[in-house]
């Protein structure tokens, strides 16, 4: 299996010299209005992702063509981390 994580950072304060509980509050409720923080605007096949070591096309993707995929999302201002 090849897994893909998909990126998007956490919700924080973008005064980082002083934060604050309200100041990430506000990003992630900013967040929850866009893809990095909400599934509702999904669209219902997602298939941008499929390129580079992604592709099942082997002469783009000689090492992991013939892999099962994984996609995981991100959509909720958290983090993945092991």
């Amino acid at each position: 299996y090849l897994i893909f994580l998909e990126g998007g950072g956490w919700c924080y304060d973008s005064n980082c010299e002083d934060p604050t509980r309200a100041g990430t509050l506000k990003d992630c409720r900013r967040r929850s209005e866009g893809k990095l923080g909400s599934s509702r605007e999904w669209p219902a096949v997602e298939d941008s992702y499929l390129s580079g070591m992604n592709s099942a096309d082997p002469d783009e993707n000689p090492v992991f063509h013939n892999w099962t995929l994984v996609y995981v999302p991100y959509c909720d201002g958290a983090s993945f981390s092991g």
